[in-house]
């Protein structure tokens, strides 16, 4: 073969005729090569322990206590004059021929309390002289706790419902003290709200009752004090 010849070959048949085979081919594998003294870094699959929370050296918070609860029926005492009973956190309610009630809510009271709402007739009456602007009956009422105070508050507070005569849109109510003989110091109260329909109520707050009193509704105005 001449050298003219040689040239114009490719490489592979050129090397066939010289006698002499191809290099293998090496196939790329896509792994990187690394320095043989790098070391290599486990990695592992569990999550990072992270340490106890520290113990509080704080007391423990106190919860409040559970209100009491309003599912259970309210206990009522309903009867044409009224009625003097006993009842507790459970509360009740004391109506007098279908209207005048007082409601002593649930969690007034936090232990056994007599309660009285009664038409101020009979012998048990008190005599006192209602307030100016009187409408409507005259009611005795009040709270008594053995050893307890003279006037028993209640959170949340009383509620007296008293019925409005026909044609009175509203009405204040007065709660009367003994203050000696038939003379009272007397409190007026506005209402809360008022229920207008067929039978139309006032319904006033009460924050504390006193042992005994008398109340009725009024046409006068509200009071800031006793007077």
């Amino acid at each position: 073969m001449t050298s003219r010849q040689a040239a114009s070959l490719p490489l592979v048949a050129l090397l066939v005729a010289c006698g002499s085979q191809p290099p293998p081919k090496v196939e790329n594998s896509g792994v990187p090569l690394t320095d043989s003294t790098a070391t290599a870094t486990p990695v592992s699959s569990a999550p990072p322990v992270e340490p106890p929370p520290a113990a509080s050296s704080a007391a423990p918070e106190k919860k409040p206590k559970p209100p009491v609860s309003s599912s259970a029926p309210i206990p009522l005492h309903a009867s044409d004059e009224g009625d003097t009973t006993t009842f507790a956190a459970a509360g009740g309610k004391i109506r007098i021929g279908g209207a005048a009630e007082l409601f002593v809510q649930p969690g007034s009271v936090d232990q056994a309390t007599n309660f009285t709402f009664v038409k101020n007739t009979g012998k048990s009456q008190l005599k006192l002289t209602p307030y100016k602007g009187q409408i409507g009956e005259v009611y005795k009422l009040g709270a008594v706790r053995p050893d307890g105070p003279k006037e028993i508050a209640g959170v949340p507070a009383f509620v007296v419902r008293m019925p409005l005569p026909k044609g009175t849109k509203t009405a204040n109510l007065v709660i009367a003290l003994p203050a000696g003989g038939t003379k009272a110091t007397y409190t007026v109260l506005a209402p809360t709200k008022v229920d207008a329909g067929d039978t139309p109520f006032a319904y006033f707050d009460v924050m504390k009752l006193p042992a005994e009193a008398i109340t009725h509704l009024t046409s006068a105005p509200p009071t800031d004090a006793p007077h």
